[in-house]
């Protein structure tokens, strides 16, 4: 049967994960489950990039410091918390956070943040040591066995076969160069490490994957200075399945490394400068069914090209101009004639 190889229009950021029965009580609150949260939703605008209201929200110090209007978090009283008074706001309310457009929080992160912070904002207490109300128990169990996903991954892509758990040592290292790393779903030892626009990355500091290569399957790196040399660590990482690399400066020269990941699935290139020519050499793997090449190099006149390099795939330009919609992960399709 021919793979299926849809070339998408936008990123996608959004962070889904769970956490095993046996691990959500003894775990802390704040690193696996607020803080993709906030990273998903929050650092974009608040994040090592750019800092809205003089506010950043991507290190402890500076989220509970606060804006240019003071803090934002008043632990233990939500109600005399900015942050939470904003995202509780009417859509139509021009204070409301997130911005109008932008995807907004779940019902489910608005809750999950308003316990946080209505429990004291701590960043190291644990699950277990924080009161929990009858409506946020439910939601705190929702987060179990794989019950919340990342958008365009089944859950049949993650390996079927065991693996080991990963090193506590080498998830801690990580950790410290500010990544967040999370299991892919319940009873599972397989990671994904998020990088997502930490500035302070650099292809030296990804040296820190390999002693987790076995257990790595999803690695976001958009909005960072890593380069191509950096591309040459991540492809010895052989079981990755997702890989996100928007808006880096990677190049052609860079790709040409990722042609060893051959269970490699989806890749994000948006905003780089790859050419047509770069992502040819990726027809190879035989895995590879979602590239997003939206603001690359990438021609209208190349598309035909690259069809006729990922045979057995489909590649959709439609000769369309693709419009960016906030929130959405567009797939063009070219109409039959």
């Amino acid at each position: 049967m021919p793979r299926q190889l849809f070339f998408c229009a936008k990123r996608n950021i959004n962070s889904g994960w769970s956490i095993s029965s046996a691990t959500l009580w003894s775990i802390t609150a704040f690193s696996p489950i607020i803080q993709p949260i906030l990273s998903a939703k929050c650092y974009n605008c608040h994040g090592p990039n750019r800092q809205k209201g003089k506010l950043r929200m991507d290190q402890a110090a500076l989220l509970m410091q606060g804006g240019k209007n003071g803090p934002v978090i008043a632990p233990g009283k939500t109600e005399e918390s900015e942050m939470i008074k904003r995202v509780v706001l009417p859509l139509e309310d021009e204070h409301h956070m997130l911005p109008k457009g932008k995807p907004q929080l779940t019902e489910h992160e608005r809750a999950l943040l308003s316990w946080w912070v209505g429990t004291g904002a701590s960043f190291t207490s644990k699950v277990k040591e924080l009161p929990q109300t009858p409506a946020i128990g439910p939601i705190l169990v929702s987060l179990q066995g794989g019950a919340v996903q990342e958008p365009g991954v089944e859950i049949s892509d993650w390996p079927a076969e065991p693996v080991d758990p990963a090193d506590e040592k080498s998830l801690a290292a990580l950790r410290a160069r500010g990544a967040v790393v999370l299991p892919v779903a319940g009873n599972s030892h397989y990671i994904e490490v998020n990088f997502i626009n930490n500035a302070s990355v650099t292809d030296r500091d990804l040296q820190l994957l390999l002693p987790l290569r076995h257990q790595l399957v999803a690695l976001k790196l958009g909005h960072t200075a890593i380069t191509d040399t950096a591309l040459q660590t991540i492809a010895s990482c052989r079981q990755i399945i997702r890989l996100q690399l928007d808006h880096t400066p990677i190049t052609d020269k860079g790709l040409y490394s990722l042609t060893a990941l051959s269970r490699l699935k989806y890749i994000n290139l948006v905003g780089t400068a790859v050419t047509a020519a770069g992502v040819e050499q990726l027809k190879g793997l035989q895995a590879l069914k979602t590239v997003y090449l939206y603001q690359t190099k990438v021609d209208k006149r190349q598309w035909p090209a690259l069809q006729t390099a990922f045979k057995g795939g489909r590649l959709d330009s439609g000769g369309y101009v693709v419009p960016i919609l906030p929130g959405d992960t567009q797939i063009v399709r070219t109409p039959r004639p």
